[in-house]
């Protein structure tokens, strides 16, 4: 698949997947791909269908958030940059006419340093989630690490 079409077959495959999961008698004529009348199950227990979560913090990937999501995974964000992309995403719900509410938004910083006020920054912007990685060469240090991150976001309360 070229480059340049692989969102076109990213939709292509979530109407596919939207149509199995709620539709009784399953029937798919897409772009890329297509299914006759079938019988499909077990479906998913989520209703209408499992949320569909979209990352990267581009344009396009903000417009395919506001198309055919319920979630938005950023990366590598601080609150000040992230809070500019969340900015732009409500702006295109609401020139979509979708309630901001519909869609859940999580953040992750990667392994850029997170303060305890980037934290609260992140809230106050209306993040649902921060994800904080934790990764160490050593067990020891890793240990360390899990608990500078739980008494950082204890010290939140």
């Amino acid at each position: 698949m070229p480059w340049a079409r692989r969102a076109a077959r990213t939709r292509d495959y979530l109407s596919l997947m939207k149509h199995l999961w709620t539709d009784d008698v399953p029937r798919y004529e897409g772009t890329h791909h297509s299914i006759p009348d079938c019988v499909f199950g077990p479906r998913p227990a989520q209703k209408p269908h499992p949320p569909i979560y979209f990352g990267g913090n581009s344009e396009p990937a903000l417009r395919r958030i506001v198309e055919m999501g319920e979630g938005w995974y950023g990366h590598d964000m601080l609150p000040d940059e992230a809070g500019a992309r969340l900015q732009r995403l409500h702006e295109l719900l609401r020139r979509a006419g979708r309630p901001i509410e519909e869609v859940r938004t999580i953040m992750s910083p990667f392994f850029k340093p997170v303060t305890q006020d980037d934290l609260l920054r992140y809230r106050d912007l209306g993040f649902a989630e921060v994800l904080l990685p934790l990764v160490a060469q050593q067990r020891g240090a890793l240990e360390r690490r899990a608990d500078e991150l739980a008494a950082l976001v204890r010290s939140l309360d």
